[in-house]
């Protein structure tokens, strides 16, 4: 498998991902599974989304800059709902979702050699 197809891979994961946080949170889920998807949602999807536009070798170089930032970016989305005074976090969650699923899209769909569509 080469690295090309292992970041489509990757960002088809966390696209799915993105669908079943947005899926559990939107139909008010009480599922015990919630919480972990959450938590990985959060921890991986917001930042990975925009590092993975980047060419990071090695992969775990990627990894782990999309943590930092997607934690970042979690943070500062909280932040600012705190400050506004408009604490809402089915808002905050759509907002990352918005912002990050069609970075994802973009990643399956557009070849990384060429910078075309697929």
């Amino acid at each position: 498998m080469t690295q090309h197809t292992s970041r489509r891979g990757g960002a088809a994961a966390l696209l799915i991902l993105t669908a079943a946080a947005a899926f559990l949170t939107l139909s008010n889920s009480s599922s015990p599974v919630r919480p972990a998807v959450m938590v990985a949602f959060f921890c991986l999807v917001p930042g990975n989304a925009l590092v993975g536009f980047l060419d990071l070798r090695p992969p775990s170089a990627a990894l782990a800059l999309g943590l930092g930032v997607s934690l970042a970016l979690s943070t500062l989305c909280a932040q600012v709902m705190v400050w506004c005074g408009v604490w809402n976090p089915t808002a905050g969650l759509i907002v990352l979702v918005l912002v990050a699923a069609p970075c994802l899209v973009l990643q399956v769909l557009i070849s990384p050699r060429q910078g075309k569509f697929e």
